[in-house]
């Protein structure tokens, strides 16, 4: 080609480029707007010879006033469609404001429509005025007619360098155009595999309880256009009024907050706009800490301007703790406004949580449901799919896959077809890898990992979220919190944490429902499911479908050996037989190797390697570990038990089942072994629990006559099916009882006597209560010390666990007309340790319940107590009943 054949194709990109932007921008596409940022950065950096020019908000998100910038030549280029004068002016304020010119020596607005035909407003010409650099109208507001003058004058090699970078920059955008129309089949590819979460059900729709405060910082974090609003809210609760009651009397002059409130109608409506604003709002906030932290309870700045004059020193001394609360109230709002700032402007969401906590149910309900109502664009990636990919490029090769994706050569290219995306709709586009645990290959992904979210910090728009079991990130992948980009990761470090117990009972009852269990559960059972989300999935998957009616008590030694059964009874029939096997050979390493953790499972025959990939896909028994590079484990697997009480009674199954059965000797030192392990607690109780219940003579003399067995006692009794309960245990439990046993042995025993309020039961309230009324002064007072953990005299600004109990009491008594009257026996005896007020009140209500006649034995067998303060309290009743009737 000659020099006006280069020229002419160069006019035709132009007129083409113009067309584009005027027919999008009528129909309020303005994505495209975004798009000519990166599409002028080859054709400027050849015009105005800008060897190094770069997009500044890549760099740093929302980079004040100009788009693009070189350091080398220090030109800089703001890109816009807004032809006006006002435009202008906003640009040079802003490049002015932010000091610009200390980095930068010329500002260009290039117009990539067209200008307008003259600049001559005076606001304009003020502002020129006062920049510390030199800015023509006529000189640096460009458009494509000023390119092509520079062009035509340019030599042929320059216009032919110029044509192949226009075709490239259009190859570009056709791909981008494309990528738009097919967005919608992209996303839905991308998130298919949210579908195979609910066929494993590793995510249950219907179970999901959204944690409230995960739910908050989710929704911010994803869409913080729209629930930014928040920020706002905080900031309107701060009031200066408080602090300025007693500044004036202080010789101090009042405070004006520097922040102007921001209407809902003003409030920025793009991701730029906010992002801009926030960062504003930051800087304000920041300066008004500094302002307000001086006069607070803890001041971390001192400040001369509140310097108080000595005549003012008294009263200073006088007002100081109600200055210091209205002060550090601000602060405290200003603080919360700042998390919150913190949150929206945060590019990784990092998740962790323990084993069968919810962090597929809620990432996958995150995706489908808040981000799928907000058309926020998201891709979902189950991180164990990324072991079918070979390093470096695992996660670029699991999203290139979509065939609705243009090719892409690095992730890179990736990342910036999706920011323009994100440019164009205004809203993050949010990648999500969920399980990040799962991968197998540890180091190299680590690094790979590292890499990615490196990469995707360079993006304005771009959010990652990931997911991992918290062990495995505190191990494994702790080292992301020191890399560069730390500072841009939120962390949400416990989700069941996060949950309200309204929100657990809620998750309970959709499980109940989702399993198709009819049940009637105490309220011991289901604090018991509620306290560990695993075991309410384990108890719902071992009763779907079942009627189960009252059930009073939960015991984990009949729930796992009846889970481990029907675990074995689902799987094919050629691999049932090596169910069991395949747990013992688990345990038998361990034992081998006094390893408890990281079980190379490489040399287990091929139905075992079966049976272990099927447990750890659903990751409640079994879950993979990474294993340990050598040569000769390099490709093994590497497993640990999910939930290590579920592993101790394994193991305690394998001791009695298989090991005492075989050769009681080895038993014998088996167990003598594990006693100076931290397994040997959790080992020896389910030894000692399924003793009892195979009424195995031998184990259980050998448990009994261990060292510490009153300890190891209190505390497997809780968790003995109360059908396998007994005399012994009821002498046993009266023995330990002895406030000069162990303090844990006592405290234990009474708890667990306490919360069983089942008279038919042998080991019961009742059995405490008598033993209570059996004991003298001051015995009693010593025991009940120990089972509330507190002493005789609490100090004021301590909680007395007594008093509290006691209130809660006559609390509920209000609303119940006739309590369970063990648990009415044990308040009476213990109301003689309530101070004088509180005593007051307990006789009183005591007093209308004795009236009633109902509960009468109650107090008569208070008033034979042994101690005298006992009695001496229950007869005192007596006095208050006739006022009461």
């Amino acid at each position: 080609m000659n020099s006006q054949e280069y020229l002419n194709q160069i006019k035709r990109y132009f007129a083409h480029l113009i067309v584009e932007i005027k027919c999008n921008n009528a129909c309020d596409h303005f994505d495209i707007n975004k798009v000519a940022e990166n599409f002028f950065i080859p054709i400027l950096s050849i015009v105005y010879d800008c060897p190094d020019l770069k997009n500044q908000n890549i760099i740093k998100a929302n980079f004040p006033s100009v788009d693009l910038g070189c350091k080398s030549t220090g030109m800089s280029f703001q890109v816009t469609s807004d032809g006006s004068s006002s435009k202008v002016i906003y640009t040079l304020e802003k490049f002015r404001e932010h000091k610009l010119d200390a980095v930068y020596n010329a500002l260009f607005v290039l117009i990539i429509t067209e200008k307008q035909k003259s600049y001559t407003s005076e606001a304009l010409q003020t502002e020129i005025a006062r920049q510390a650099i030199t800015f023509a109208t006529d000189v640096n507001i460009i458009d494509y007619t000023d390119l092509m003058a520079k062009i035509a004058a340019g030599p042929i090699a320059k216009l032919k360098q110029l044509c192949e970078a226009l075709a490239a920059e259009f190859d570009r955008w056709t791909d981008y155009n494309q990528f738009r129309s097919d967005l919608d089949g992209f996303l839905d590819f991308s998130n298919s595999k949210i579908e195979v979460e609910k066929k494993t059900k590793k995510y249950i729709p219907s179970i999901f309880v959204e944690p409230t405060k995960a739910k908050e910082t989710t929704r911010l974090f994803g869409h913080p256009v729209f629930f930014s609003r928040k920020i706002e809210d905080k900031l309107r609760k701060v009031d200066y009024s408080y602090i300025n009651r007693y500044l004036p009397k202080m010789g101090i002059g009042p405070l004006q907050s520097g922040i102007v409130p921001l209407s809902d109608t003003d409030f920025p409506r793009s991701l730029e706009e906010v992002f801009g604003h926030l960062a504003d709002r930051k800087r304000l906030i920041q300066q008004e800490v500094k302002r307000v932290n001086p006069l607070g309870f803890s001041p971390k700045t001192s400040c001369p301007e509140y310097e108080v004059a000595p005549e003012k020193k008294a009263i200073q001394s006088l007002l100081k703790i109600a200055l210091e609360a209205a002060a550090s109230g601000s602060e405290n709002l200003y603080d919360e406004a700042l998390r919150l700032i913190n949150t929206a402007e945060s590019k990784i969401l990092l998740i962790t949580s323990s084993a069968g906590q919810g962090k597929t149910n809620f990432i996958c309900d995150l995706i489908e449901n808040q981000f799928g109502k907000f058309e926020i664009p998201s891709v979902f990636i189950p991180a164990r799919e990324l072991n079918k990919y070979s390093h470096p490029n695992r996660i670029l090769s699991f999203v290139s896959q979509n065939r609705y994706l243009p090719r892409r050569d690095d992730i890179h290219a990736v990342l910036d077809l999706f920011n323009q995306v994100s440019k164009g709709i205004q809203k993050p586009f949010v990648i999500a890898i969920d399980g990040i645990n799962e991968v197998k290959e540890l180091e190299s992904f680590l690094s790979e990992l590292s890499d990615f979210l490196n990469a995707v910090c360079q993006y304005e728009f771009i959010k990652v979220i990931i997911t991992c079991r918290t062990e495995f990130f505190e191990s494994k992948f702790a080292s992301l919190l020191d890399e560069p980009f730390a500072d841009a990761i939120l962390r949400i470090k416990d989700l069941k944490a996060d949950m309200s117990d309204e929100s657990l009972e809620r998750m309970l009852s959709s499980y109940l429902t989702h399993f198709n269990i009819e049940v009637q559960l105490s309220d011991r059972a289901a604090d018991f499911l509620k306290s560990d989300l695993l075991m309410m999935r384990i108890f719902c998957d071992l009763n779907e479908g079942q009627n189960k009616g009252v059930v009073s008590d939960i015991y984990k030694v009949k729930l796992y050996e009846s889970y481990l059964y029907r675990k074995a009874d689902s799987f094919p029939q050629e691999l049932k037989p090596e169910f069991l096997s395949c747990l013992y050979n688990i345990v038998e390493h361990m034992l081998s190797e006094d390893r408890y953790q990281n079980v190379n499972v490489g040399g287990y025959s091929y139905p075992q390697q079966q049976i272990i990939d099927r447990l750890v896909s659903e990751d409640i028994i079994l879950r993979r570990e990474p294993a340990e590079k050598t040569l000769q484990t390099m490709l093994d697997e590497t497993i640990s038990f999910t939930y290590d009480e579920l592993r101790d009674f394994v193991i305690g199954l394998y001791i009695v089942n298989r090991v005492a059965k075989s050769d009681f000797s080895k038993f014998l030192e088996v167990l003598g072994r594990l006693r100076t392990l931290p397994i040997y607690e959790g080992v020896f109780k389910y030894v000692y629990l399924l003793a009892r219940q195979a009424d195995d003579a031998s184990i259980l003399e050998v448990c009994e006559a261990a060292e510490d067995f009153d300890v190891h006692y209190s505390i497997a009794i809780a968790t003995l099916p109360h059908e396998y309960q007994n005399e012994d245990d009821r002498n046993r439990a009266l023995e330990y009882l002895d406030i000069n046993r162990k303090t844990e042995v006592v405290r234990r025993i009474g708890i667990f006597l306490f919360n069983r309020g089942k008279s038919e039961q042998v080991l019961n309230r009742r059995l405490l209560i008598e033993h209570i009324n059996f004991l003298d002064d001051p015995d009693v007072s010593k025991l009940f010390f120990i089972l509330f953990r507190t002493r005789a005299r609490v100090p004021s600004f301590e909680k007395d666990p007594i008093k509290e109990f006691l209130a809660a009491w006559l609390d509920a008594v209000k609303t119940v007309e006739d309590p369970d009257e063990d648990y009415l026996t044990f308040v009476i005896q213990l109301s003689f340790l309530a101070n004088p007020g509180q005593q007051f009140e307990l006789r009183s209500a005591l007093a209308q319940i004795k009236g009633r006649g109902k509960m009468s034995a109650c107090f008569s067998f208070v008033e034979n107590a042994r101690s005298d303060r006992i009695a001496g309290f229950a007869r005192s009743i007596v006095a208050f009943v006739g006022a009461s009737q």
